[in-house]
């Protein structure tokens, strides 16, 4: 993940849920870094995680059962994706995240 793509898939979220009201909860990685400086909606934000804390941290759990989830969805697509253009594939995994 770049800092580039990162943003390319900030900017996708926010187009496709622009009526929502939405955080975006992300960690310290290099390429979240630049997230704070970007211009988002009014009705979206950004928040940081905590530093690094012994305790289990229930986004982590939760972020990991939700990309469990894709994984198994993508199992039953993958075909697909192959035979998709970029567009389509994007809009399929897209619906898979939903």
């Amino acid at each position: 993940m770049t800092g580039q793509r990162f943003n390319e898939f900030i900017g996708t979220v926010c187009r496709l849920y622009h009526p929502l009201n939405a955080c975006f909860v992300i960690d310290d990685a290099p390429a979240h870094r630049q997230a704070v400086n970007l211009p988002l909606p009014q009705n979206f934000s950004v928040r940081y995680l905590p530093p690094y804390s012994p305790f289990p941290n229930i986004c982590e759990n939760a972020f990991a059962l939700w990309k469990g989830n894709i994984k198994d969805s993508l199992a039953e697509v993958r075909d697909q994706l192959l035979r998709e253009d970029h567009q389509q594939r994007m809009a399929t995994l897209g619906q898979l995240a939903e």
